[in-house]
This record gives structure tokens, C-alpha cells and sequence, in this order.
């Protein structure tokens, strides 16, 4: 009879394959188990500001694997992962270059300049980045200046002009809607915020 004929690793992989099946699917269904078994104290660090963002996704979490403890560590100080202090860290900002951290991208953070309606009816608005020093400024403190839109804007403004420093977002936001000067919110807070007006930064400067 013509056609194919097994050779001797063949016909061993023939009378094993059943076998190594079998085994696949019982490791499946016990890894399986095991991760439905997930229990214990999960730590998260986060920004005091997006603390409330993650509750939607930590009761899916708890849904998920019922045992499982969340502490959260709300703060502006970056925690080392290696420390063992805390098992994720969420943060905003360049991705860490530590070869050893697995690091994702959740989402961006759109953020723009803005003044108060009664900022804005006392000294106007500045045109061009020539007249941002024609004005009073709030700002993040030099700890936030590695995220790339507080760096850059914080090379246009001169110290003198800068009348209010934070490092939380809530305490600039705050700052803007009373008045003190023009800060940086982001667009989702302003959105929502009435009495703000937007500056189109993005227009004058590389942002």
C-alpha cells in the first residue's frame, strides 16, 4: 500500500499525544482553581487624587476573588515596588525604566491651563507666552515636575509669579476656582467645574 508511514518518533508521539492531552487539561483545570483561590491583602499605592477612580474597578476586583483584602495607600510618595511595601502602584508619568517592573499604560490624563470667571474679569487672560509674567500663577510643586506638562509649563514662569505651590492636583484645582490665579486642571474636573474658563496653552506653547 502506497502513502506516508510513521517513523519511530512518530508512532511515539502517536501513543503518547492521548496522554500529554490529558495532562494539559488537568493542569488547566487545577491553574484554574488556583486562581479562583486568590486570597489575602492586595496593597495599592496611588495619588490621593485618583484614589475614588479605582473603587468601580477594586469591587469588580472583590467580585471576582471574594477573599482577596484591598489596603490602599493613598500618596503623594513614590513607593518602591521592590520593597515589597506594595504589590501596584498606579501613578502619573513618564513609565519607569526599571527593567524588573511590569508597567502598563491605563490611561491619559488630558490636562489643560485654567482661570476663574472673577480671575479673569480682574486681570484678563494671557494671548502669548510673552504675557504669561503679566500674571499671577499656582502651581505643582518641583516633585510633580516629571510629568512632561508641569516641566514644561514651569520653565515659562518666573518664581515671582507664582503665588500659590502644592504638590496634590485637588489643592491647585481649589486654587483656580477661587481665584488665586491661573493652574493647571485637567479637562475632565473643568469640564464639570462651573466658573472656569480654558487658556488655549496648547496653541501657544509645545505641549
Amino acid at each position: 500500500q502506497r502513502g506516508y508511514r510513521l517513523t519511530d518518533a512518530g508512532k511515539i508521539m502517536v501513543n503518547e499525544l492521548p496522554g500529554i492531552y490529558e495532562e494539559f487539561n488537568r493542569l488547566e483545570s487545577l491553574m484554574g482553581g488556583v486562581e479562583q483561590d486568590i486570597s489575602g491583602n492586595l496593597r495599592i499605592t496611588t495619588l490621593v487624587e485618583f484614589s475614588p477612580l479605582l473603587n468601580p474597578a477594586i469591587m469588580k476586583l472583590r467580585t471576582d476573588y471574594p477573599k482577596l483584602r484591598i489596603q490602599l495607600l493613598s500618596t503623594e510618595e513614590v513607593i518602591p515596588l521592590a520593597s515589597g511595601a506594595v504589590h501596584v502602584s498606579l501613578r502619573a508619568g513618564p513609565e519607569p525604566l526599571d527593567p524588573d517592573l511590569i508597567a502598563r499604560k491605563i490611561m491619559s490624563i488630558d490636562m489643560s491651563c485654567y482661570a476663574a470667571d472673577s480671575y479673569v474679569a480682574a486681570h484678563g487672560l494671557p494671548l502669548s507666552p510673552a504675557e504669561f509674567n503679566q500674571h499671577e500663577w499656582v502651581m505643582l510643586s518641583a516633585d510633580k515636575h516629571r510629568i512632561a506638562n508641569v516641566k514644561e509649563l514651569s520653565k515659562l514662569i518666573d518664581v515671582e509669579q507664582v503665588v500659590y505651590q502644592s504638590n496634590h492636583f485637588l489643592d491647585i484645582e481649589a486654587a483656580v476656582i477661587s481665584g488665586m490665579g491661573i493652574g493647571l486642571m485637567t479637562n475632565t474636573v473643568a469640564d464639570n467645574t462651573a466658573g472656569v474658563q480654558k487658556i488655549d496653552i496648547e496653541t501657544m506653547i509645545n505641549w
